[in-house]
């Protein structure tokens, strides 16, 4: 009789895979010292939708939750430590076809939103929010902007991701450890998949990230899957984006905002972009001219969702993205695109011009951020391609007066590229 001694390999004689690396310090150059909120009580079962933070400036905030459409008595109570010496009350949306029938016996979410005025800048503002009467939440708290271009910020940055895969999930995991460094988190689209539903907002963004948003403001771009319900509307009445587009049909379509040494600038290249004519006012592109011709921070990002540099091999660069934002933004000396749509991360050499740019001249460097979760693309080459992979990511980027330093996270917490952008001389 023959026998074969198989080795095998048991759990628990293998050693632990090692921990990421925690996050580095942010730098708070710009910013008051920490505040202290007090205990943390989670949000109960009486807020629907978690607490989230939007249109964060440098003196106001709105604070946004959901509630059962029976709750008319809510106000917010901000402060810190003992101090809770200031409280407004919000108005509400009543959104249809959002939360489990089985919560509360109906499909609608009574969305609230309260505006807090009156801040201080670089300021961390601790929170509560109350549902007739009792507090609902507590101890949650966010940064507002920095009064000088002498500051230095932390913002996170992902796209394609509102799907609820498990990979949304584990690139989830990995941003947690940022909440409490990150002032800010940005998309580059496509948010909440299949088609931009509201209870797709409402499970695969809202509950999905509901720890990030109670605490770090949340500023979307749109992508083609969130137009697929009512031209993106269900995303539109969930977000409370900076109101400074031309036209009263495009608010919060496209925006732009100054926080400390950067201006943001948040375009759309689905319907607002595909409108665009030669036109002499009133369009997406006469309103970017505008927009960067009054900028005046070190550094001017911006972010939409078709990219204009693709190393993806089916998907050729979007004309609206490439022949209207990308020369108007060289042309006012833009450092940083961020783009979503082809599913990896790619990072492209300085550009100007359409061609590399020359020794002594910044250009405008492209980099894109779409894997968040949804699936993962091939990569294919491109001209000025410097990196690309198939992962799944998410970026993380620390903004001075005089640098960027931009970080591609995996889900495992480990940095997949790191670069650096400067603008001043040494």
């Amino acid at each position: 009789m023959l026998f074969l001694l198989v080795p095998i390999a048991c759990s628990r004689d293998l050693p632990d895979p090692p921990a990421p690396p925690a996050p580095p310090a942010p730098t708070r150059d710009g910013f008051a010292a920490p505040a202290r909120c007090g205990e943390r009580i989670q949000p109960t079962a009486a807020l629907v939708r978690w607490p989230y933070v939007q249109r964060v400036s440098d003196t106001s905030a709105v604070i946004a939750f959901g509630t059962s459409t029976e709750v008319e008595k809510t106000r917010v109570v901000w402060g810190h430590e003992d101090r809770w010496d200031h409280h407004a009350l919000g108005s509400w949306t009543d959104l249809e076809d959002v939360v489990d029938s089985g919560l509360f016996g109906h499909d609608d979410l009574r969305l609230h939103h309260v505006e807090l005025t009156d801040l201080s800048p670089g300021t961390e503002i601790c929170y509560r929010v109350e549902v007739d009467g009792e507090v609902a939440a507590r101890g949650q708290s966010f940064w507002t902007a920095p009064a000088t271009d002498e500051s230095t910020i932390r913002f996170l940055v992902f796209g394609d991701y509102g799907s609820g895969t498990d990979d949304q999930r584990a690139i989830r995991d990995a941003m947690l450890p940022y909440v409490d460094s990150a002032h800010l988190l940005l998309t580059t689209g496509d948010n909440a998949y299949g088609s931009g539903k509201a209870r797709e907002w409402q499970e695969h963004v809202f509950e999905v990230y509901r720890e990030l948003l109670t605490d770090v403001p949340f500023f979307p771009t749109w992508g083609n899957h969130d137009y697929g319900t009512d031209d993106a509307a269900p995303g539109l009445l969930s977000n409370f984006l900076p109101e400074n587009a031309w036209r009263e049909q495009d608010k919060e379509r496209y925006w732009s905002m100054d926080w400390g040494p950067v201006h943001f600038i948040g375009l759309d290249t689905e319907d607002p972009g595909r409108e665009i004519r030669d036109s002499e006012t009133d369009d997406e592109l006469d309103w970017l001219l505008a927009d960067l011709a009054a900028a005046d921070r070190p550094w001017t990002i911006a972010l939409w969702h078709r990219p204009a540099y693709s190393g993806q091999p089916s998907r050729t660069p979007d004309p609206t993205a490439r022949f209207l934002f990308v020369p108007a933004l060289e042309a006012a000396g833009a450092q940083l695109v961020f783009q979503g749509h082809n599913h990896m991360y790619e990072r492209f050499a300085p550009i100007q011009s359409d061609q590399a740019a020359p020794e002594g001249v910044l250009g405008t460097v492209y980099i894109t951020t779409g894997g968040g979760g949804r699936s993962l693309y091939t990569i294919g080459e491109a001209e000025h391609q410097v990196r690309a992979e198939k992962l799944y990511h998410f970026m993380v980027v620390d903004a001075s007066e005089c640098e960027l330093t931009l970080r591609a996270i995996g889900a495992d917490g480990l940095e997949i590229d790191a670069s650096t952008i400067r603008r001043c001389s040494e």
